[in-house]
């Protein structure tokens, strides 16, 4: 039973009809909580596995946005009925955001979680206009469309304490 200051409605990660007409929903706050652990699995192995915890845990925090919401009830045929207002939804730039803001060093998370499905971007770099880094990082407002929809216990985390290893390249 969700808390009283925890949203009760179901959001969804991903969704797919399966072959008798039913319908599979991948709820996103069991999704968010499953990358993270998966990353960190991955990530021990060269002593990062707290912070691909928080890359995995905030990788989708967009999904929370009504525009994702109807998105993908929308595109999947789910809800029929859900207004879709554009044909894509930025669901990895809000996680990025709130990196930036949760600890020192969330820079290195935002690479990593807005480029989970594009590719690291650059930072600074006039040929790719609002697809750079610091520019995307300026929609605080992707951010706010979801935030009070996101469960606390997914943005209030500890910072990581892992260091990279000895000879690693300095931190950005």
């Amino acid at each position: 039973m969700p808390l009283e200051d925890e949203p009760s409605e179901t959001y969804i990660a991903h969704v797919k009809q399966t072959p008798t007409g039913g319908w599979e929903i991948h709820d996103l706050e069991d999704h968010l909580f499953g990358v993270a652990e998966l990353a960190k699995d991955f990530a021990a192995s060269f002593g990062s596995g707290d912070w691909a915890y928080l890359a995995g845990l905030w990788h989708d925090l967009g999904k929370y946005s009504s525009e994702f919401q109807n998105y993908i009830k929308t595109v999947s045929g789910y809800d029929i009925s859900a207004h879709l207002e554009s044909g894509r939804v930025d669901h990895s730039t809000a996680g990025a955001i709130h990196s930036m803001s949760a600890f020192p060093g969330g820079k290195v998370l935002a690479y990593l979680i807005a480029g989970h499905h594009a590719g690291l971007t650059d930072w600074e770099n006039s040929e790719m206009g609002r697809a750079q880094l610091k520019y995307r990082l300026q929609q605080q407002d992707l951010l706010d469309r979801c935030k009070n929809r996101v469960p606390d216990r997914l943005l209030n985390q500890p910072p990581p304490t892992s260091k990279p290893p000895a000879g690693a390249a300095p931190a950005l």
